[in-house]
């Protein structure tokens, strides 16, 4: 795990956000601003990303930003896509599991990790 990460994962999210910037990792700048309930700059900072033709597990991300910031649309449009992708290769359920539940879909997150589970990823 790298440092956003960890400031993240241990809430420390004004200095995630710095370490994002820095970083130039534009889905967790999104997100920890999410987290951080400052909905339009996050918004703004997830459409960059978006912009930028992220990977995979990016694009989870930001669809978990999009949800937290009030934009469920776009979060629903981006976890769509992802479905119709894990259709043709492998995605990770975990990490859509976790944009699920930033959506507060707890059905599909559940579903997800129960597909997780039984693929045995991590």
């Amino acid at each position: 795990m790298n440092v956003v990460g960890m400031l993240f994962d241990s809430r420390r999210y004004e200095e995630a956000v710095e370490a994002a910037r820095q970083k130039g990792d534009l889905p967790m700048v999104a997100l920890t601003l999410a987290e951080l309930g400052k909905r339009e700059e996050a918004a703004a900072a997830a459409d960059r990303a978006a912009e930028a033709q992220p990977n995979l597990v990016a694009r989870l991300v930001i669809a978990s930003a999009y949800a937290l910031a009030g934009r469920r649309d776009r979060a629903r449009k981006l976890l769509h896509a992802t479905e119709q992708e894990a259709r043709s290769r492998y995605v990770c359920p975990v990490n859509v599991a976790f944009a699920y539940c930033a959506l507060g879909d707890k059905e599909k997150a559940l579903a997800w990790l129960g597909k997780a589970y039984r693929d045995r990823s991590d």
